[in-house]
């Protein structure tokens, strides 16, 4: 997880504010009593293909939404036919979607500077902050 988390580091930073660090995600997973977050760690073939972290919170509405945290997969140049990470991609996401029905949420959300539409996400507003 660690290289994952590094390389959204590297592809984030500077141009977001963002002050999480590896560190933060362990922490996350080591104590989900107290951060309520949940990780799924894709492989095939015995290589890890990526994974995902979020948490189910409550929306402005009061309603359940699970939110992607974090996801990696790996670099394009490190997969051959076999691993079918586009593929392992959709299963999990399909998994999450259930999971969060199951667990009473009624969507799956996550900010991100890249356009996801091609990967099945709906755009649904644009975020602007003011730093205090």
């Amino acid at each position: 997880m660690k290289r994952g988390c590094d390389d959204i580091l590297k592809r984030i930073r500077p141009r977001e504010s963002t002050s999480w660090i590896p560190e933060d995600v362990y922490a996350a997973l080591r104590y989900p009593d107290s951060s309520h977050h949940v990780c799924w760690i894709v492989s095939r073939n015995e290589k890890a293909l990526g994974w995902l972290i979020g948490s189910l919170n409550k929306d402005q509405y009061g309603q359940l939404e699970f939110v992607v945290w974090d996801a990696w997969d790996i670099p394009l140049n490190e997969r051959d036919e076999r691993d079918d990470v586009d593929g392992a991609r959709d299963q999990l996401m399909e998994y999450v979607r259930m999971w969060t029905k199951a667990n009473g949420g009624w969507r799956v959300v996550t900010y991100s500077y890249r356009k996801l539409e091609h990967l099945g996400w709906t755009k649904s507003h644009t975020t602007y902050y003011q730093v205090v």
